[in-house]
């Protein structure tokens, strides 16, 4: 006996006109960015209180006292990121509101 399934995985609408919000994506790349940052940051710091170049590290215990959790932590807050920036770069041209979004989202502060 043979059983095949197949799962077919269908684009999720946000908004009510039938477009997908690539605004909503371009805005969960500009957050999920930083988070990546922070936790290759506090990868390091542990990396560095394991080598004994610093005194002590924002836990001391459990789960979130190990390097490595937070490596895999910034690297796939890193993958979502990613993934979030090129589905919101993917929309059509004529799409203003992700247009808007990313190009707003790559402006420079003075």
């Amino acid at each position: 006996m043979r059983v095949i399934v197949r799962i077919q995985a269908r684009e999720k609408k946000l908004r009510e006109d039938g477009r997908p919000n690539r605004g909503l994506a371009a805005l969960g790349s500009a957050i999920t960015a930083p988070m990546a940052l922070v936790s290759f940051f506090l990868c390091a710091w542990r990396w560095a209180v394991d080598l004994e170049w610093f005194p002590g590290f924002l836990v001391a215990e459990g789960m979130l006292s190990h390097w490595q959790m937070w490596f895999v932590s910034g690297t796939v807050w890193q993958a979502l990121a990613v993934m979030l920036r090129r589905y919101a770069e993917s929309g059509e041209a004529d799409g203003s509101e992700a247009v808007a979004s990313a190009e707003l989202l790559r402006k420079e502060l003075p």
